[in-house]
């Protein structure tokens, strides 16, 4: 038997680099494992937001009994990460169990310009998250719920090399959504 070095040193490097891939993309992979059915899905949810696009009627008080719900996110145009902080019992298993969609617009308000110690204005913005949901059933067309949850103030200082941004109101959000589901 011939003994080929340079192919063991190659496959070694191979199992090596796929292992550090799984251990850092491992989390991604999953989570986009996770969502890809419902992303299949995402245009069916996305054209039943479009139809009660300003059908401010079809919003009811009296909420009717919401047991699973999607988290869509509008600007991505796929499922949000909050899918993965809800609780197991809210989440849709597959997309034929989805008939609450959740659809989140995350936005940025300014809220003030940071400055540097001599007082001058740096080119860095505060500015708060905000999340509009607005809770559809797209069964029926109907907009069953809608708010819109910001999030905590930005830090009053930064380093040069940090964001100004707020945090986004993740936890708010995810309450919201299981009082819904649990009033």
């Amino acid at each position: 038997m011939r003994y080929y070095p340079a192919l063991t040193f190659w496959s070694i490097v191979g199992i090596i680099t796929l292992s550090m891939l799984l251990y850092y993309l491992g989390d991604q992979v999953f989570m986009l494992v996770e969502t890809f059915p419902f992303n299949q899905q995402i245009t069916r949810y996305l054209r039943s937001s479009a139809t009660i696009e300003g059908k401010e009627e079809a919003f009811s008080e009296n909420m009717e009994r919401i047991d699973r719900i999607l988290p869509v996110n509008l600007g991505t145009q796929s499922v949000d990460d909050l899918f993965f902080e809800l609780p197991d019992r809210m989440k849709p298993k597959k997309p034929s169990d989805v008939r609450f969609v959740a659809f989140l617009d995350w936005s940025s308000i300014p809220y003030k310009p940071y400055y540097d110690s001599s007082g001058k204005s740096t080119a860095i913005l505060a500015s708060q998250s905000v999340c509009h949901i607005r809770v559809v059933d797209i069964q029926k067309g109907k907009l069953l719920a809608r708010k819109t949850i910001e999030g905590d103030l930005p830090p009053d200082r930064i380093r040069s090399h940090q964001s100004g941004d707020g945090p986004r109101p993740t936890e708010a959000v995810v309450n919201y959504l299981e009082k819904l589901i649990d009033p």
